[in-house]
């Protein structure tokens, strides 16, 4: 992958987290403007990670990583609720937990990006 994607995600995944926890935190008008500085930095991301395949692979192995990336994010999102609601809140009674481990794996993966 090219360095200027590679920076480009980094930058966008980075933004994610910090609009999690600083939702968490914030109260009032602040929190709308917080919520959008974590969409900016899911969706600025989106269109740059789905052709990241097609750099790395070629053909029918393109297509693979197409089904994988696909799959994850499916079971992400059916594991995701059930893991901050079940047992993050259950452990700790606050959902706020949740909403900071949800940012550490975001920042993980924007480390994650930058290292490719």
């Amino acid at each position: 992958m090219r360095v200027g994607r590679r920076i480009a995600i980094g930058i966008g995944r980075f933004a994610q987290p910090s609009g999690v926890l600083l939702d968490v935190e914030m109260h009032g008008h602040i929190k709308i403007v917080v919520k959008t500085l974590g969409a900016v930095g899911i969706y600025a991301t989106l269109a740059i990670f789905w052709t990241s395949p097609s750099e790395l692979l070629q053909g029918a192995a393109a297509a693979s990583g197409f089904a994988l990336i696909n799959a994850v994010r499916n079971l992400g999102g059916y594991l995701g609720p059930s893991l901050v609601n079940g047992i993050f809140q259950r452990r700790t009674w606050d959902l706020q937990s949740g909403s900071r481990n949800t940012a550490l794996s975001l920042a993980l993966t924007g480390l994650q990006a930058l290292r490719l």
